[in-house]
């Protein structure tokens, strides 16, 4: 934390260029949080907040206390590096996360929307409807669904 520019200070520098020291995530809803610049007295920071859609991700203001509060939890092993190389390795780590996505469910055949990595199943990803994700008490996601109000029916 040591590294991390003071607020504004890299307020000249573009986007694409900002070095980000840290990254906060909920992985189970796909929320992120990197991290460019913090005021360390008030523990506000400046980054790049992506809420599971990137249409509507946006650079801003956060507190870090409200995001471990809300669950998100630091990466230990993130090293410092340009917010475009940031983004492309956080596409390249996607595959390894739960996603709304189309597929049928692995348990009941019905229509699904929740694909999720299965380690050492020996494939890739499962797909789940809503109603085997209870059955199979996937405790944290729905712990996330009702604790952001995720609209089920949407899935």
């Amino acid at each position: 934390m040591k590294n991390i520019p003071q607020l504004y200070e890299t307020e000249q520098t573009a986007a694409q260029d900002k070095i980000i020291y840290q990254k906060y995530e909920i992985p189970a809803i796909g929320f992120y949080w990197l991290i460019a610049e913090l005021d360390r007295k008030t523990n506000i920071a400046f980054g790049y907040a992506n809420l599971h859609d990137d249409a509507n991700a946006e650079w801003g203001y956060i507190s870090i206390k409200e995001l471990l509060d809300n669950g998100a939890q630091l990466i230990q092993d993130w090293k410092p590096c340009k917010f475009s190389e940031a983004m492309k390795m956080n596409q390249e780590n996607m595959a390894n996360e739960i996603q709304y996505a189309e597929g049928q469910c692995e348990m009941c055949e019905q229509h699904a929307n929740i694909r999720i990595p299965v380690a050492g199943s020996g494939v890739n990803v499962s797909y789940l409807c809503i109603s085997c994700i209870e059955q199979r008490q996937i405790a944290v996601l729905l712990e996330y669904v009702e604790k952001f109000d995720i609209k089920t029916e949407a899935l």
